[in-house]
């Protein structure tokens, strides 16, 4: 008998046990993207990344199905960065968090994914003309949003988004450029 999300994941988890995870999963009526989420984070911490993207793939399925874009968005977001980090497959890291982005842009709620999503577009671009377009451009937090960051870091290395006030990534103090 279960009685919420946790006992419906470690019923997979033994099912997974008994041969195979998804299956086990799919087969009970009702599983909820959360459930199929949480073995996908079982599948991860146990090396098994395979078979933790499939889950993954289902759970972005199911909340799609249920009409939880944030979470549908947090399901993208780590598949990105399973194809990308972790695989190398940088095309594919690309095409999911570009559906994050859009799932996040449907919601329109603000929410610690909104960053998360910000961070992976920053680390897919590489030059300073990506970042500029990254934090001048639509992914820019909304007004209200209290960045959380120190003084030194809240604004761009360039400067200002504004043409006339910016400044190259050189002039930035050294003190904050510690990634070099």
């Amino acid at each position: 008998m279960t009685t919420g999300p946790t006992d419906e994941a470690d019923e997979a988890r033994r099912g997974r046990a008994a041969g195979g995870a998804l299956p086990a999963a799919e087969g009970a009526a009702g599983v909820s993207g959360e459930v199929v989420e949480d073995l996908a984070r079982g599948l991860h911490l146990e090396f098994d990344y395979l078979g933790s993207m499939k889950a993954y793939e289902r759970a972005y399925s199911a909340y799609r199905r249920e009409g939880n874009l944030l979470a549908a968005a947090r399901a993208a977001r780590t598949l990105g960065w399973f194809h990308g980090s972790v695989y190398g497959e940088w095309a594919v890291y690309r095409g999911w968090i570009g559906r994050a982005v859009s799932l996040l842009e449907q919601a329109g709620a603000s929410s610690n994914e909104h960053g998360w999503v910000l961070l992976a577009q920053a680390q897919a671009g590489s030059g300073l003309d990506d970042q500029k377009r990254l934090t001048c451009g639509r992914s820019r937090p909304r007004a209200g949003v209290a960045m959380r960051t120190s003084s030194a870091m809240r604004s761009p290395p360039w400067g200002s988004c504004s043409p006339s006030a910016a400044t190259s990534a050189r002039e930035w103090p050294v003190s904050t450029r510690r990634w070099r």
